[in-house]
């Protein structure tokens, strides 16, 4: 393999896992709206700049929890303090 395949291998991965975590993104987006109505712009924000481990852990969260705080696991939600919580939350999911 070439090094020029290599990079267009590593360019085509790189761009699928941004896709795929864009998908992924949407689709939590509507499961949240749908069951907890609209949502707050910083909320939809910090879910389309998480990483797909995150949102994962969320995708799973959003089926058991009662409500959006509970499926965030914060109350008083701004963007950066939900990634920062989605990190210690997929980083202890990690470690179990």
């Amino acid at each position: 393999m070439t090094t020029a395949d290599k990079l267009r291998a590593e360019g085509f991965a790189k761009g699928y896992a941004r896709s795929k975590a864009r998908g992924r993104a949407e689709a939590l987006i509507e499961q949240l709206t749908l069951k907890f109505g609209r949502l707050p712009a910083s909320v939809e924000q910090a879910i389309r700049g998480a990483k797909l481990e995150q949102l994962k852990a969320l995708t799973t969260r959003v089926l058991t929890e009662s409500s959006l705080d509970e499926v965030l696991a914060l109350s008083g939600i701004s963007a950066p303090a939900v990634l920062s919580t989605l990190d210690s939350v997929t980083d202890r999911a990690g470690r179990s």
